[in-house]
């Protein structure tokens, strides 16, 4: 007997549970790694901008998906949209999309490629 295991990225057909299981604990140890990194890089990013004037604001859950993950906001220089990403991250085709949207409509958007240390 197969059993098939799906996880958010991951589908593998094993001939066993345990098998199975051992795949899925790996996978979620490298789920929860990927996690931790991006929010050790935003949490570096929002202290570099507010260390630089900005008022950050962090966005967890908006009408439009593929926004940006910061909007700063500093009294001179405006408002800049921020996409975080770890040092070899990659933006997905709807946040190029977005990133285009809002530069077409006259805002800073960067995209910071971040590391840790």
């Amino acid at each position: 007997m197969k059993y098939l295991l799906v996880t958010a990225s991951l589908l593998v057909a094993t001939a066993s549970p345990a098998l199975a299981n051992k795949q899925a604990n790996r996978q979620a140890h490298v789920e929860d790694h990927y996690k931790t990194v991006i929010q050790q890089v935003q949490t570096k990013r929002i202290k570099d901008l507010e260390a630089d004037g900005y008022y950050v604001i962090k966005l967890i859950k908006t009408n439009k998906n593929g926004i940006p993950d910061l909007i700063a906001i500093h009294p001179e220089k405006g408002v800049l949209f921020s996409e975080v990403k770890r040092a070899n991250g990659k933006l997905s085709p709807l946040q190029k999309y977005r990133i285009e949207e809002l530069k077409k409509l006259g805002f800073n958007v960067e995209v910071h490629y971040g590391k840790t240390d």
